[in-house]
């Protein structure tokens, strides 16, 4: 008798390691074999007069995984690198941004309008939930697997999103957030996805202990988990989604609330679900290859989301490099204008950024900005700036932002859902 170990770190969640155990103990001669997740590794014992190791790695990749992966090191550093640099990319081109970029929903509209609205924001959904959704579906081999757990998830949200419009509905009142817990919210989902992501890309073996499932009293079966996944995406800060509660709320209708917020869900519905069963079209090792990619996608989506939630908590901003870019202090010192002892700062808001802008310490701060129609969307409409305790919903025509900085220092500040950033620079007097 012989024994091998081996490494198999394209290993997705531990029904991959359950098919490679059944895989091989089918195999002539192998009389038992044991695959760990956790560990990303398998152990063989085979009788070596029947069976040897290239026939059992050769049945490891017929089935889409790859045994002492060459090279793992240098892969594993090359996957981080390449999401790193896609997520630094990410916040210079401002990709939520440009995806955030949506006018409010109206109070008054027909439920086709609902429908239209769910259509066109989906764009921004993708940006926001799908990596929660490519995390739902991307570790699927199976295509029946894929399409059940798409379907699960999308009627879990959809779900969600009625139960929401139907509470608001009836409690006349939207459902909302402070500021921390919104933050709180977005740290706790980015994690969830990048934590995902890196286990799905398997090069940080560790993490692979820490199971993100839910309790057994939530679900018999892990099918069921993208259902429970999808109820609760009900509840993330995403701002189409709280301007549709406004409208929901608006109605002061369990029926029409519920109606309302089911008639958006179901006009999101149809670019998630293509985003999310993109391994349809796949071959095996096709599909290996999306699985990769869309594991990048998840963990830069999910970088996005823990700077967005870094953002709203007031801490140091993770994505320093777009404020230390954006500020331009000797340009910015040229907006300075004393009157009457008050600083006067003049600025023009832009759909998908705010300016840096610099200020003296010690002396109030008077900030004019002027936001032209059209410029105004669901991302950028409320302005934080946690550093002086504004929270300022802005409007076409010029608003007025006052305060006074007492210590020099670049603060940063940003849109109410974190996704837009710039600095405030205060020099000394």
């Amino acid at each position: 008798m012989a024994h091998i170990a081996f490494s198999v770190g394209s290993m997705t969640c531990t029904a991959c390691a359950k098919r490679i155990e059944k895989r091989l103990n089918k195999l002539a001669g192998v009389q038992h074999c044991a695959a760990s997740y956790e560990n990303a590794n398998a152990q063989v014992e085979f009788d070596d007069q029947q069976c040897d190791q290239q026939t059992i790695f050769a049945a490891v990749r017929e089935i889409g995984y790859e045994p002492q992966p060459a090279n793992g090191a240098y892969k594993a550093i090359g996957f981080v690198l390449l999401i790193l640099a896609l997520f630094v990319a990410s916040e210079q081109i401002g990709v939520l941004n440009l995806l955030g970029n949506f006018e409010l929903a109206k109070e008054t509209m027909p439920l086709a309008a609902v429908f239209v609205i769910g259509l066109l924001t989906s764009v921004h959904c993708v940006a926001m939930c799908g990596g929660i959704n490519l995390s739902q579906t991307l570790g699927k081999t199976a295509k029946k697997a894929l399409i059940t757990s798409n379907l699960l998830y999308h009627s879990g949200r959809i779900l969600g999103y009625t139960l929401v419009g139907a509470l608001v509905g009836t409690l006349g009142r939207a459902l909302g957030f402070s500021l921390d817990a919104k933050g709180v919210l977005e740290l706790i989902a980015g994690g969830f996805m990048l934590i995902i992501a890196l286990n799905m890309l398997g090069i940080v073996p560790f993490l692979r202990r820490i199971r993100l499932t839910l309790p057994d009293s939530w679900r018999k079966t892990t099918a069921k988990t993208p259902f429970v996944i999808g109820l609760f995406n009900a509840l993330m800060p995403c701002a189409p989604l709280q301007a549709m509660q406004l409208y929901a709320l608006s109605t002061a209708s369990i029926t029409l609330g519920a109606v309302s917020m089911l008639v958006f869900a179901l006009g999101t519905t149809p670019l998630l679900f293509a985003f999310g069963a993109v391994g349809l079209l796949c071959s095996k090792k096709a599909l290996t290859v999306v699985q990769k990619a869309g594991a990048v996608v998840v963990a830069v989506l999910g970088l996005l989301m823990l700077s967005n939630g870094w953002a709203l908590l007031g801490l140091s901003d993770i994505s320093s490099l777009q404020a230390q870019l954006n500020t331009q202090q000797k340009t910015a010192e040229k907006q300075i204008e004393i009157e009457n002892g008050v600083q006067i700062i003049r600025s023009s808001l832009q759909a998908g950024r705010y300016p840096p802008i610099t200020v003296k310490e010690g002396i109030p701060v008077k900030w004019i900005i002027e936001a032209r129609a059209g410029t105004i969307n669901g991302c950028n409409n409320r302005l934080i700036a946690r550093e002086y305790g504004v929270n300022k919903p802005l409007s076409v025509g010029e608003n007025i932002i006052e305060f006074t900085p007492s210590k020099a220092g670049t603060f940063a500040y940003s849109c109410w859902m974190g996704m837009i950033r710039s600095t405030i620079t205060v020099v000394k007097g």
